[in-house]
């Protein structure tokens, strides 16, 4: 792509890069053709044209200047409303001659992508029915019927031609963007439970924490292991501990429902839970209901030395609004956490011996 095309303050990425690009053609294209008319018209002695595109060229360059500071396509529309005024008058002052009412026919391929296929309809169709009531009073004077027929006939083929065009365009778009979200939530999911993974909890840990700290309320992370798993997978086979991982994941799915709940799968029957709470008693309760609902679930574990169903055990690390702490030291004071509730027998609820830094 050639520099000048090239926003500055925007990706390819951004759904409104198109329509910067072609800003930038519109502002380049009508310089040119500006500077064209303006000089011919000036050699040509036609003093009310040469003022009219003079005055036009001018505001381009007012335009231009704005838009090197600031890359809004919204400049674009600006434009192509002077450049339409600017035919119009043209076109009646010309009285319909030589070639100036052909040019209308350039707006089709910029109006259509810079308003959409629905807006830029009703606006070339407005335009053009402007042009065709302007030209219709020439009839017999400059024009005839028959061309002014031809040009009717022209300027509707091409409406629909740019219409098709811009609808398959945009619709193309849409697609392709609805595809690229669908395979970067692809890619931020488990495969098995449909869990976010954990390349995903990397970016949200940051992001709740942050929020914790805004809304004043206390950031709780919590990891969640699933008793004698490997016993179970020894005992039952694998392709039951898959079903247990994905029942165990729905059940977080099913208690862990508020707006700032995530749950994530860590890695093997390892989870991890980020959510909010106001109090440590509302984190303690919200983590033991949890676990009390999963051993509830009756999913039979004979292997299980504390209970003949599957239960967790629960680590779980409260972080004030008013701390700053890395990633890093919450993930390991839970992990610990994690690792005495096992000690002390599992199938509970364990907060860090620093349960609230």
């Amino acid at each position: 792509m050639l520099p000048w095309m090239m926003p500055n303050l925007i990706n390819e990425d951004n759904k409104d890069y198109r329509r910067l690009v072609i800003t930038k053609i519109i502002i380049f294209f009508a310089f040119a053709i500006m500077i064209f008319f303006t000089t011919f018209h000036y050699f040509n002695d036609n003093a009310i044209l040469f003022v009219l595109d003079a005055i036009i060229l001018l505001l381009l360059i007012f335009f231009y200047a704005i838009f090197r500071k600031r890359n809004i396509y919204l400049l674009a529309k600006i434009l192509l409303f002077i450049m339409s005024v600017g035919l119009l008058c043209l076109i009646y002052l010309n009285e319909g001659k030589d070639s100036v009412t052909l040019w209308s026919i350039v707006l089709l391929f910029y109006l259509m992508p810079l308003y959409g296929y629905k807006k830029g309809l009703i606006i070339s169709s407005s335009f053009f029915i402007i042009v065709f009531f302007i030209l219709y009073d020439l009839i017999g004077v400059s024009i005839s019927f028959e061309g002014y027929v031809r040009f009717a006939v022209v300027c509707f083929v091409l409406t629909l031609i740019s219409f098709a065009h811009e609808y398959s365009t945009q619709r193309t778009l849409e697609k392709l963007s609805q595809m690229k979200n669908s395979l970067n939530e692809l890619t931020k999911i488990d495969s098995l439970t449909k869990l976010y993974n954990r390349r995903h909890f990397d970016e949200v840990f940051l992001m709740q924490k942050k929020l914790a700290k805004r809304n004043g309320v206390l950031f709780v992370f919590a990891i969640v292991d699933i008793d004698f798993f490997k016993l179970y997978n020894d005992t039952y086979g694998h392709q039951a501990g898959d079903r247990v991982l994905v029942t165990v994941a729905n059940a977080f799915k099913k208690h862990m429902k508020r707006v700032d709940d995530y749950v994530f799968r860590l890695g093997g029957e390892e989870f991890g839970i980020v959510f909010h709470a106001q109090t440590q008693e509302d984190a303690l309760h919200i983590m033991e209901a949890l676990r009390i609902y999963i051993e509830n679930l009756g999913i039979e574990h004979v292997k299980n030395t504390i209970s003949p169903c599957v239960t967790v055990s629960i680590g779980m690390q409260i972080v004030q609004p008013n701390k700053e702490v890395t990633q890093d030291e919450v993930f390991k004071l839970a992990d610990n956490a994690l690792y005495e509730a096992k000690v002390e027998g599992r199938n509970r609820v364990k907060l860090s011996t620093k349960n609230r830094i």
